[in-house]
């Protein structure tokens, strides 16, 4: 037997309780049924024939006493008899050679069927199907005074009481087997809630957690175990909220000195760059070749240290929250223009970059320029370590207020153990590709710092060999405001 489907511990408790109590409930119902059934059975089987044997003596007496003359008396404690035993239906007087003497029933033909059995000294007891109808037939003998045995007295004997009792039992029995399942219902209600409650409230406070809400009071107060679970949970994220602030006090830090070294370092490398470009262009005399191919060497690497310079800012920039600049704008026109801007770089690495977002893309809501710069990192990432292949970027609408950006490369792949780290500062998924290729690890994060800012989610997708798929979200424009 195949149990339903559950998608919660409350709807299992309480299908489990309600169940038990039922079964338990149903199996003490039937066998209260069966037994006062057997029983009530049993009772009147033997006070049917206590009866017949009791009466039989009088019976018999008044009939010979009445039979000649006053007979009326006879019927008169025949219709007593019948009437102190409702379920007597029928009495007959015969011979014991089958002689029919006295029928409250003009009947014969069960006189025949029966006529082996009248001359039995002791009473015999049968069950009989007459006319569609089950009854008791008991057989007693008569002895007259003397022992004397010349009549027998036939007794019919319905079994209608019975079945009422038996029916009405079962009318009973079903109406407490509903009592008993709305009861049940009901007490099942009450205990899985009192268990899965707890639980619940719990699940409340890990979700909340779990979205970065740390400042939350978990207390439960239902069950020692979860209470004392609850307490435990509530230190152990009070103490991790302690020690958050303090990383994010130290990170503040670590962004403002870098900020600031960044900053002075500026300053002289753009005179540096400067300077060789006065002096490669001739400005201070003719230059030798040697020399000239120095001062390129020195000028690209000043350069590259330029742009980490740059991106260090940038995620200060980012980290202090500097209010954006939000409206309405056309991914598609951003992604032809950024194709436009690549296109050179895309080429020299003999790579490919496809394109797919439809026309019926409705506009999104945020910072063109922060959006921009969020695909110029993650394209930057995926050219930087695919050699082969490309990239290919896909928009499609998630739902009424969301679009879904896709940009999937063919390149290395990130590990599986590395991709939830990928989005912290300072990480990169191949530390030695990283050294080789260059970069410090604050791409991703910026990216993710900006997607979370505009109320999007943004994750990863990545095999080995493979090549890597990053998701975002984006609000879509909606008329009237967002």
């Amino acid at each position: 037997m195949k149990l339903p489907h559950f998608t919660s511990y409350a709807q299992k408790f309480f299908f489990i309780i309600g169940m038990t109590f039922i079964i338990i409930f149903g199996i003490i119902g039937s066998v209260v049924y069966f037994v006062s059934s057997r029983f009530y059975k049993k009772r009147f089987l033997e006070f049917q024939k206590t009866y017949s044997r009791l009466v039989t003596v009088g019976l018999g007496e008044a009939y010979i006493k009445y039979k000649r003359s006053g007979f009326s008396r006879f019927l008169e404690i025949e219709e007593g008899v019948m009437k102190n035993n409702p379920d007597l239906k029928r009495i007959i007087i015969a011979g014991v050679d089958g002689k029919r003497y006295y029928d409250t029933e003009k009947q014969n033909h069960i006189i025949k069927e029966i006529s082996g059995y009248l001359n039995n000294i002791k009473p015999v007891y049968l069950l009989k199907i007459i006319n569609g109808k089950k009854y008791l037939l008991v057989i007693s003998p008569f002895k007259e005074t003397w022992g004397i045995h010349r009549y027998t007295i036939i007794y019919f004997i319905s079994f209608e009481s019975l079945y009422r009792f038996q029916h009405m039992n079962a009318i009973i029995l079903f109406l407490s087997l509903v009592f008993t399942i709305g009861i049940s219902i009901f007490v099942a209600l009450i205990l899985s809630r009192s268990i899965t409650e707890p639980i619940e409230k719990l699940s409340f406070y890990a979700e909340k957690v779990s979205a970065g809400n740390y400042d939350v009071d978990v207390s439960v107060k239902d069950a020692y175990e979860l209470t004392k679970f609850a307490n435990t949970l509530d230190l152990v994220i009070k103490r991790f909220n302690f020690t958050l602030e303090h990383l994010k006090e130290l990170s503040r830090a670590k962004s403002t000195l870098l900020a600031r070294v960044s900053h002075e370092l500026k300053t002289p490398l753009t005179a540096s760059l400067g300077y060789i470009d006065f002096i490669l262009e001739g400005k201070m005399g003719k230059v030798n070749p040697d020399i000239q191919r120095g001062l390129e060497v020195a000028k690209r690497n000043l350069e590259r240290l330029q742009e980490k310079i740059e991106e260090i800012l940038t995620a200060a920039r980012e980290e202090k929250g500097r209010d954006y600049e939000l409206g309405p704008f056309s991914l598609r026109n951003l992604l032809m223009h950024l194709a436009e801007n690549l296109e050179s770089k895309i080429v020299e690495k003999g790579l490919f970059l496809e394109i797919n977002c439809p026309e019926n893309i409705p506009p999104v809501y945020g910072d063109r320029k922060k959006i921009m710069e969020v695909f110029e990192n993650l394209l930057d990432n995926a050219m930087k370590f695919t050699y082969n292949g490309g990239i290919r970027i896909n928009v499609e609408r998630q739902d009424k207020k969301m679009a879904k950006i896709m940009v999937m490369d063919t390149g290395i792949g990130i590990h599986k153990d590395k991709i939830y780290e990928v989005f912290d500062e300072f990480v990169q998924a191949d530390e030695g590709m990283s050294k080789k290729i260059g970069g410090i690890g604050l791409g991703l994060s910026i990216v993710k710092e900006i997607i979370e800012k505009h109320k999007g989610k943004i994750w990863i997708e990545s095999k080995i060999g493979k090549g890597t798929s990053i998701f975002f979200t984006l609000p879509i424009y909606l008329q009237g405001g967002e």
